[in-house]
């Protein structure tokens, strides 16, 4: 969401048309993927470029890093929903090692812009949020209806409830459960 929060006139343009929102999904899978990194192991010796890389050693893989691939991608550091690229991002990974959930993720991801395009149109970016280092989870979801309440985002923005406050506390708690 920061993203495309970030640069109304991609929200705009989505909210324009939701049925972009798969495509908007894998530009935020490449641009800013949920595992930034994964660590292997080196089952034989092997050559990385120009490394050496020994039998048993450990390579830290920047998956991150190779979705920013300007071979592989025009202009890799600007995030772009109308992007059209022949290259596979790697935020599931890859080979053997690819993620099983990914076609549920893609879909619930692409639901979740949808649904926030339908219903939420004026949302807007209020602060700036943080973010885990291996896994790029937003810890806090610092966005707002630009004509009501503040919404909490639950697990990869697929639930949109309000918040209020609660009496006895300083934070917004979820409305509902």
């Amino acid at each position: 969401m920061r993203w495309l929060l970030a640069d109304r006139e991609q929200w705009e343009t989505l909210v324009a048309d939701p049925s972009r929102a798969p495509a908007v999904a894998e530009e935020v899978l490449r641009f800013d993927p949920p595992v930034q990194l994964t660590a292997r192991v080196a089952h034989q010796p092997m050559q990385v470029g120009e490394v050496l890389v020994a039998r048993n050693q450990w390579v830290i893989t920047l998956l991150a890093a190779a979705n920013r691939d300007p071979d592989a991608y025009p202009e890799p550091n600007r995030f772009d929903i109308a992007r059209k690229s022949p290259a596979e991002h790697l935020a599931f990974s890859g080979g053997i090692h690819y993620c099983l959930g990914s076609p549920l993720a893609r879909l619930e991801l692409s639901q979740a812009f949808r649904a926030l395009a339908e219903r939420f149109p004026k949302i807007r970016q209020t602060s700036a949020d943080h973010h885990a280092t291996r896994y790029h989870a937003a810890r806090t979801a610092p966005i707002s209806r630009c004509d009501l309440l503040v919404i909490a985002v639950h697990r990869c923005f697929m639930a949109a409830r309000p918040l209020r406050r609660h009496p006895d506390r300083d934070r917004p708690v979820l409305i509902g459960t």
